[in-house]
């Protein structure tokens, strides 16, 4: 499929900074065959941020700030990077969720705080709507 036929994008890979998140969980080895330092190029070829310049499908991002796998920074750099390159994109912060909690409540199982998973559900919706209504 070309990309100018995606309506929409879900970007569940959401660290950008792969070295970081290689280093942080100590996966160096499988994302780079070495120290990621080691593979520049192979990071960044990697990295969502490398095709942001290409990019016009819109973007949902949801974040809670207690991410401790894909910190909020990392989301905020690709929402900046994305409204720069003029993308549509939105982001949803949610208050003292991780990464696991959060993603277990957005797929309806019981979680830590409950009403985010609810909330980030209707933002799924509401945005999954509005970009197959919007005109060609």
């Amino acid at each position: 499929m070309r990309a100018k036929e995606i309506r929409i994008s879900n970007l569940r890979f959401g660290t950008i900074g792969l070295a970081a998140f290689c280093w942080r969980r100590h996966e160096h080895r499988r994302w780079f065959y070495g120290k990621p330092w080691e593979h520049a190029e192979d990071a960044w070829r990697q990295s969502p941020l490398a095709g942001v310049g290409h990019g016009k499908t819109p973007f949902l991002l949801i974040q809670g700030d207690g991410d401790t796998v894909d910190p909020l920074g990392q989301s905020l750099e690709m929402y900046r990077a994305l409204r720069q390159a003029g993308v549509h994109v939105e982001m949803v912060q949610y208050p003292r969720d991780n990464h696991g909690p959060l993603s277990t409540g957005v797929r309806g199982f019981p979680s830590t705080e409950p009403w985010h998973g609810f909330d980030a559900r209707q933002h799924i919706v509401k945005f999954i709507k509005a970009a197959f209504d919007a005109p060609k």
